[in-house]
């Protein structure tokens, strides 16, 4: 939940901040103006393929040239201070292996503003996509075990705070100090450890559907490589069977084949509807696999909830009550006034 929380807040950050990203970007390296070979490389006066011993070189030679200390007046020496800033700017650019990867990333590709701004764009290049989506389900698997931890121990706490599980605990604790003394120092150990026997025991859990332990099957990763192929290969093997057997070979269908229809072409009908044996039987006598005989049976359905609606005591007197007093009135069913 938190991870999703700061997804969002990272998009809401985004769609705000996206101008003053642009501007930052374009000054986060020397400045805004940036010519062919970079402005960072201009300042300094050496080529892109200048190694690090040449531009240590050129910088000290260039911060001597412009320290402030050697302007004559005080106007040429705030002009040496704000040149010796920027020639100190380009330097701490370029004399870092990391900083001057990014700074030539960005300046082979000047659209890729936020790497710029973050400084992982020699990280970004050596990323495989692949590996994002596997990443982002691994993380929110991780969100979902430690909050399922964290519920299953708050619901620890709240048992054993209970009165009945106190008892409990204090029944199980005199019964075996009876059958075997135990040591002063040592009954502290023993009813802590009668409470996580009793806490992790199917008598408490039963009680406390909450208390049971995390299940894997309720992970992402889980479903992405298990339950879902082997649905969606039980999915296509189910079709495929369909249309060779019945639509192709016009083979009669069987009694698994007549309930899938029956529960597909008939509302509020499920399996554990057919496994009442009366209602089974009356679906298979007036053969509701079949799309018309479905039809109507749905139709009289529709006919007899509207008879007992119209017949319901509690209705007529709404109805006659709305009559009365004029003000039309909207009924839904006998559940209304359940």
């Amino acid at each position: 939940m938190m991870l999703l929380f700061g997804l969002l807040a990272l998009a809401v950050l985004v769609l705000f901040r996206a101008a003053d990203a642009v501007s930052v970007a374009e000054s986060l390296y020397c400045g805004r103006e940036r010519g062919p070979e970079g402005r960072c490389y201009e300042i300094l006066g050496v080529t892109r393929d200048a190694d690090a011993q040449t531009i240590k070189k050129t910088y000290r030679r260039l911060s001597l040239k412009h320290h402030p200390d050697k302007a004559p007046d005080a106007k040429s020496q705030v002009k040496a201070a704000a040149k010796f800033k920027e020639i100190a700017n380009a330097y701490a650019v370029l004399s870092n292996e990391g900083r001057r990867q990014a700074y030539d990333y960005f300046l082979d590709n000047p659209d890729s503003y936020y790497a710029a701004v973050v400084g992982y764009a020699p990280v970004m290049r050596k990323v495989n996509p692949l590996w994002i989506p596997p990443v982002i389900i691994l993380l929110i698997d991780l969100c979902i075990w430690v909050e399922a931890k964290t519920r299953i121990e708050r619901y620890r706490r709240r048992v054993s705070r209970t009165q009945q599980f106190k008892n409990r605990v204090a029944e199980e604790f005199n019964s075996r100090c009876e059958k075997k003394k135990v040591k002063k120092e040592d009954k502290a150990k023993l009813r802590t450890k009668i409470v996580m026997e009793l806490l992790e025991s199917e008598e408490v859990k039963g009680a406390c559907p909450q208390l049971r332990g995390f299940s894997y099957k309720s992970l992402i990763l889980y479903r992405v490589l298990c339950t879902w192929p082997i649905a969606l290969v039980h999915s296509v093997s189910f079709q495929l069977r369909w249309f060779v057997m019945f639509t192709l070979m016009h083979e009669e269908y069987g009694d698994r084949e007549k309930e899938y229809l029956i529960c597909k072409n008939v509302k509020d009908i499920t399996q554990e509807t057919l496994e009442d044996e009366g209602f089974r039987t009356m679906a298979f006598d007036r053969q509701l696999w079949v799309k018309e005989k479905a039809g109507e049976y749905t139709a009289e359905r529709e006919e007899e909830e509207r008879e007992a609606r119209l017949n319901n005591n509690k209705y007529k007197q709404m109805k006659r009550a709305a009559k009365k007093e004029r003000v039309p009135y909207n009924y839904e069913g006998p559940e209304d006034f359940d």
